[in-house]
C-alpha cells in the first residue's frame, strides 16, 4: 500500500487503472525480446483538466494553491474559485500533451481509456511539480523564524518527491484517470515535519480531474501519424504494477 509523505496511508486503492493491449506501453512480446513493438496510430487526445492543492498548515489555516489561476498574477489567498481549467493543447513545464499510441486492433474504447490514463499521469506530473515551485520559492519574511517555514518547505518537497516516484504516479494518475471527468481527491496525509508544530502540515489533499471532450475527445494526429510509445505512461508501468 502507498504511504503519505508522513508515513500515513493514502485514501483509497493503489490499484492502476487496466490498461487496453492494443494501446502503448505495448508488451515487449509485441516484437519478441530486443525487438521493438508493433508500430501503432498517434491519437492526440482532447479535453481539459484541472486541479488544486490544498495543505492544512500549523499556524496558518488551509493553503490553496492552483494548478491555472484566473488571473496573473495569482491573488495572494486563492481559493478554489480563482482555479480554472487546462486545456490539454496548453499543458505548461513541457509536459508531452496527453495522447494514446494504438495498433489497428483497438475498440474506441481503448483509445478513450488511454487518453484517460495519459491525461491523469500529465496531470499529476504538473501537480507535483507545482508543488516543488512552491517549495522553491517560499519567501521568508524578514525578521520572522525560519524554522516554521523550513518545516513547511520540507513537507511540501515531500509531497513532490511522493508524486513524482513510480508508484504515487501511478496511483495519482490511476485515481485521476477513473474519475470520469470528475473532480476526485487525492490524500497525500501529513507532512515530515515535526507534528504539532508551527509549519507543519498536518494534513494535503490533491484535488484533479481529466475530462475528454463529449464530442470529439481525439482525433488522428496529422504531424505524427506513427508511433512506438506512450505519451506520458511509462513504460512498462502497467506491466510491472501487474
Amino acid at each position: 500500500m502507498e504511504t503519505g509523505a508522513g508515513g500515513e496511508c493514502l485514501a483509497g486503492t493503489t490499484e492502476v487503472v487496466p490498461r487496453d493491449p492494443n494501446c502503448a506501453p505495448l508488451e515487449h512480446e509485441a516484437g519478441g525480446e530486443g525487438v521493438a513493438p508493433e508500430l501503432g496510430t498517434r491519437y492526440t487526445c482532447q479535453g481539459e483538466g484541472d486541479g488544486w492543492f490544498v495543505a492544512d498548515v500549523v499556524g496558518l489555516g488551509k493553503q490553496i494553491s492552483c494548478m491555472r489561476y484566473a488571473v496573473s498574477p495569482a491573488p495572494e489567498d486563492p481559493t478554489t474559485a480563482d482555479c480554472v481549467p487546462v486545456p490539454f493543447a496548453s499543458i505548461p513545464l513541457d509536459i508531452p500533451h496527453p495522447s494514446a499510441c494504438c495498433t489497428e486492433s483497438v475498440e474506441p474504447e481503448g483509445i478513450l481509456s488511454t487518453c484517460a490514463l495519459d491525461c491523469g499521469y500529465a496531470a499529476c506530473k504538473i501537480a507535483s511539480a507545482k508543488i516543488r515551485a512552491s517549495a522553491d520559492g517560499l519567501v521568508i519574511p524578514s525578521g520572522l523564524d525560519q524554522i516554521p517555514y523550513k518545516r513547511a518547505r520540507a513537507d511540501l518537497y515531500a509531497y513532490a518527491s511522493m508524486l513524482e516516484s513510480r508508484p504515487g504516479l501511478a496511483l495519482c494518475a490511476s485515481k485521476a484517470a477513473a474519475a470520469g471527468g470528475q473532480i476526485v481527491e487525492i490524500s497525500l496525509g501529513g507532512g515530515v515535519s515535526k507534528k504539532g508544530a508551527l509549519g507543519h502540515i498536518e494534513a494535503a489533499h490533491l484535488y484533479l480531474s481529466c475530462a475528454l471532450d463529449p464530442d470529439e475527445p481525439y482525433v488522428i494526429d496529422a504531424d505524427r501519424p506513427t508511433c512506438t510509445g506512450a505519451g506520458n505512461i511509462p513504460e512498462l508501468e502497467l506491466t510491472d504494477a501487474e
